[in-house]
């Protein structure tokens, strides 16, 4: 068995989701720190946002596959590849530090856009609304966010991870 390799794990399941210029987002994520820096609030070590994005991608699969063995049809109508995507980059302005104007999440996204990866509106969601709705009930994707079961899995998923704290694991 190869030693744990967060960035080998995370570049793995990026390049498998197939989008346009994903070496961009591949080439910023090693540069920025991002397998090195850790969570301001949880995961408080070094590789603790990576392991953390992992941690996340793996509650969420895990959950997803659940839903769809029980014939949930907004499960069985998302794919894999934005699970992972969305589960992946939620909190990927963290590489900079704790980022509160206007939301990490939003923060994050920009991101993604200015390095020309696109995003469904799916992902969109999930990644700009995955800490919560809660204040949010004025902005006019706030329908849309509310609906989105991507968005929904990422939030709960990342919650579940966050009260862990260590690790990339699920147990």
């Amino acid at each position: 068995m190869s030693p744990y390799s967060p960035l080998k794990q995370i570049e793995q399941e990026l390049l498998a989701t197939n989008k346009p210029n994903i070496n961009n987002l591949l080439h910023y994520m090693r540069e920025s720190g991002f397998y090195i820096q850790s969570c301001h609030r949880h995961h408080r070590y070094r590789g603790g946002l990576a392991d953390h994005a992992l941690q996340t991608m793996r509650f969420a699969l895990c959950q997803w596959s659940q839903d769809k063995a029980s014939g949930n049809q907004a499960a069985l109508d998302t794919s894999r590849e934005s699970i992972v995507f969305a589960a992946l980059l939620h909190d990927l302005c963290d590489v900079h530090g704790p980022f509160r104007k206007n939301g990490h999440g939003r923060k994050s996204a920009w991101v993604i856009k200015q390095l020309e990866v696109p995003l469904s509106l799916q992902e969109f969601l999930a990644i700009r609304f995955h800490m919560s709705l809660r204040g949010k009930e004025s902005h006019p994707l706030y329908p849309d966010a509310r609906r989105s079961y991507l968005r929904t899995l990422i939030h709960v998923a990342d919650g579940r991870s966050a009260a862990k704290r260590s690790g990339a694991d699920l147990e």
